[in-house]
């Protein structure tokens, strides 16, 4: 047991332990995680849009009524 830090009597064994230890992570509140997850969805959002821009195609809109199949078969 040899004393290495001479103010707070740490030994070499329990600094070898102090350094393996792993950091403990922060549990995340509700509205930070979801504010995150938003952050990532919009960043996909404009990646999207940004390739449909250099590829030169609209971005098909969805949730729009447009006659389609149905009325064609009647």
């Amino acid at each position: 047991m040899t004393v290495i830090n001479k103010k707070t009597k740490t030994t070499e064994e329990e600094k070898k332990k102090l350094m393996t230890a792993k950091p403990q992570q922060k549990q995340e509140s509700g509205r930070a995680r979801k504010l995150k997850k938003e952050m990532a969805d919009m960043t996909k959002k404009m990646k999207k849009k940004e390739q449909e821009r250099r590829n030169g195609r609209q971005r098909r809109r969805q949730h729009v009524n447009r006659p389609g199949r149905k009325q064609q078969a009647r």
